[in-house]
């Protein structure tokens, strides 16, 4: 089974690295490596495109997006399933 699990992104910059750990984990529990995670920055005001990267650079199964200006969840949701690999 693959799973893409796709989360929109705009503001609470502060609850993203908690936020990781804890679909990481809910995740490996229904398939250890076939997943992946894709942060969709909707242009957050807070900059958390920064964490987002972080995150991408000590997990290869986590994707970060960034969008040009806020387009809203929905869009950015829809972002996130286009890119998805799963």
């Amino acid at each position: 089974m693959k799973i893409s699990v796709v989360v929109p992104v705009y503001g609470c910059r502060a609850a993203l690295e908690e936020l990781y750990e804890r679909i990481k984990k809910s995740v490996e529990k229904i398939e250890k490596d076939e997943y992946e995670i894709i942060f969709v920055n909707d242009n957050c005001p807070q900059n958390s495109i920064e964490v987002i990267q972080k995150i991408c650079n000590k997990d290869e199964k986590v994707v970060g997006i960034e969008l040009a200006r806020n387009f809203g969840q929905m869009k950015a949701i829809l972002a996130g399933l286009e890119y998805s690999t799963r």
